[in-house]
């Protein structure tokens, strides 16, 4: 008798093996449980936590919406109608749409009395251009700690930009001629301007880093920066990894480390290192997960505070592999695929999971996709998606949207996924890199 399943492990550790069939835990479905269990919506607009259809300010990146009362990386009052809830979007220049998120992203604060869904109002900004990705957790000790990407910009002013509405928004090469996106140092040559080197030259990694090494240019007598660098002549990189820290989620924030000071303990401040997210321990660990192009990777430490070390596998040629979490040899054929964006957390097993965005091959912005460990250092990864660029409603119809990345999840104290969020683009003609916004799916909360 071929049963569909005979192990946890044929369940995607996300439910029990019971009579050759996957009894899912809540907030999973499918025969090997390896899809999010996401309920249809009312309506569009009821999916729209930050930003609605309307708005001309658009955001990307979010935290889970978390309480005062919140511990660890849990929420514990999910379903509370008098609870307020706290998010940190990333936010771009007013009218300028996501094609500006560098340098234009800024982090906000945002509250909601109504529930997790929102709709959420405005409470502050947080951290001005540019500073992207947030990432809310709480440490044992009951710290508040939001990590993201970035630095502060050296041109503080960007509400002088002349986007207006989204969908006229200037693109990456014309946006910011002659100030610090496009350099604007004097040049003769493309070495007269700072080579943005590859993650391998800068972290020492000689594993995983093909295609990752790209130049600044020299055009009509100006600096040019490659796509994560600035200043007049492209020395200083935006992306690296920070960290703030607060009593209050209501601030202030002080930052753990000043701009561009190596985050991590190998020194990387980090060169294609990025997105970072963390699930605290209560014997105050924390464990770190960060997109490291094209792959994701894993770092501890002891305390919020850190050093945080990398973790890593070593090859047969004695190399240090950081690309823990990899499609490589998964898929067949011609569909490269990419790993970026991930959220992780750890479930009553004991199970760490990271749900994550995929692209390359034939979906190019969509995949939401998962991949489980035991140990942080070995993963699984799940092929099949986790989540569709597909968002179903209550009267049958449905919308495709045009992108729909940056995964976080609000998960209950088992682990189990209670609601999904996004960045997330609407599709429509024209719409690639213009108008984003924050969208919000429950996950049912049955057992399959």
């Amino acid at each position: 008798l071929d049963l569909a399943c005979k192990t946890l492990e044929d369940c995607n550790r996300a439910g029990e093996c019971v009579a050759g069939k996957c009894q899912c835990d809540p907030g999973w479905t499918g025969p090997a449980c390896q899809r999010l269990d996401l309920i249809a919506q009312a309506s569009r607009d009821s999916g729209a936590a930050w930003n609605s259809h309307s708005s001309t300010n658009s955001s990307w990146c979010i935290t889970a919406p978390r309480t005062d009362h919140d511990i660890l990386g849990y929420s514990a009052h999910s379903d509370s109608t008098n609870a307020t809830f706290h998010i940190f979007v990333s936010q771009m220049v007013p009218g300028c749409g996501l094609s500006t998120w560098l340098p234009g992203s800024r982090i906000v604060h945002a509250a909601s009395n109504k529930g997790i869904e929102g709709p959420y109002e405005w409470k502050q900004q947080v951290f001005s251009s540019f500073h992207h990705n947030p990432h809310l957790t709480r440490a044992a000790d009951g710290t508040w700690l939001l990590y993201f990407n970035g630095r502060h910009w050296p041109e503080d002013d960007f509400n002088a930009t002349t986007c207006k509405e989204n969908v006229t928004c200037p693109t990456q090469s014309s946006a910011w001629e002659g100030d610090f996106w496009h350099g604007g140092g004097v040049c003769q040559h493309d070495v007269d301007c700072k080579i943005f080197r590859s993650a391998a030259e800068s972290a020492g990694d000689a594993v995983g880093t093909k295609g990752l090494g790209k130049v600044s240019s020299c055009v009509n007598g100006r600096c040019i920066c490659e796509h994560h660098t600035f200043g007049l002549y492209c020395q200083h990189l935006t992306e690296t990894v920070n960290l703030a820290y607060s009593d209050s989620l209501d601030g202030p924030w002080q930052n753990l480390l000043d701009d561009g000071e190596p985050f991590f303990a190998d020194g990387n401040s980090s060169a294609h290192l990025s997105n970072p997210v963390a699930w605290p321990l209560s014997n105050g660990t924390i464990v770190m997960a960060y997109s490291r192009a094209p792959d994701l990777g894993i770092a501890v430490a002891k305390h919020w505070k850190g050093p945080y070390e990398r973790l890593y596998l070593e090859t047969a040629k004695g190399e240090k592999n950081y690309s823990l979490i990899s499609p490589n040899g998964m898929f067949n054929g011609s569909l490269e695929r990419k790993a970026e964006d991930p959220y992780l957390y750890q479930d009553k097993r004991g199970t760490w999971r990271v749900v994550f965005h995929g692209y390359g091959g034939d979906n190019r912005w969509t995949d939401g996709q998962t991949a489980y460990s035991t140990d942080l250092l070995h993963w699984t990864w799940q092929p099949e998606p986790a989540y569709s660029s597909t968002v179903e409603f209550t009267n049958g119809e449905h919308e495709v949207l045009e992108r729909r990345e940056r995964p976080a999840l609000v998960v209950d104290g088992d682990g189990s996924p209670l609601y999904l969020l996004n960045g997330v683009m609407p599709s429509y003609p024209g719409n690639m890199h213009t108008y984003s916004y924050i969208h919000a799916t429950a996950a049912a909360t049955k057992k399959n």
